[in-house]
């Protein structure tokens, strides 16, 4: 919830347009959002929301060739390749901004909705851990590129929130809320969980 709750003030502190969602993994992070927004800030209306999926066709990794290696920075995480030096990220970024098919796939997969929430507007991309930063160059760079923001910021939620592809599990729905809950039948459905998730902002936002 103490994540949420800063996500949710900078947002509103920033006035973005939109919050772009990394598809899949920060995808249910979208829905703790938007129920701790309306239970909040329930006369406030909220940012629109996208998704972009960068797995397709392993787009990032397709500008990993012969850059660096993992490298350890002082608190512990790791990063591989991009931030070996400042070199190597300035390749990585041309070799992003040189891929015409990868701009294509991300245009043509956002639509209209892509061209209407993002050109010239406000952006907050939203992923659910940082680890190699590859994804966070990859995708400020295409958005950059292909639909010129007039701002756009990078939100690490700081937690793995896991999306099985048949739902989510008992176990699993732990990790979207702050104590355990009941168990229920069925509780493999998105709906259950999206519902969960509902109840929990209720408590938590008041």
């Amino acid at each position: 919830t103490q994540r949420t709750n800063v996500l949710i003030e900078q947002v509103r502190a920033n006035q973005y347009n939109t919050l772009l969602f990394i598809d899949r993994s920060a995808r249910p992070i979208s829905w703790i959002f938007e129920a701790f927004w309306e239970n909040k800030y329930p006369n406030d209306k909220p940012p629109h929301v996208l998704f972009i999926n960068t797995g397709k066709k392993d787009l990032r990794r397709n500008y990993m060739r012969g850059i660096g290696k993992a490298v350890s920075i002082d608190d512990g995480a790791q990063f591989v390749g991009i931030y070996d030096d400042e070199e190597t990220i300035q390749l990585f970024e041309q070799r992003v901004k040189d891929d015409e098919d990868a701009k294509r796939i991300i245009f043509e997969d956002l639509g209209k909705e892509g061209v209407k929430n993002l050109t010239n507007k406000s952006v907050l991309v939203v992923d659910d851990i940082q680890f190699e930063g590859v994804q966070m160059l990859f995708v400020t760079t295409m958005i950059n590129e292909i639909y010129h923001p007039e701002k756009l910021d990078y939100f690490e939620f700081g937690e793995y929130v896991p999306l099985p592809r048949h739902g989510l599990t008992y176990k699993d729905r732990g990790r979207y809320i702050s104590r355990p809950v009941p168990r229920r039948s069925a509780v493999g459905r998105l709906e259950v969980v999206k519902t969960e998730i509902r109840r929990i902002a209720e408590i938590y936002s008041r």
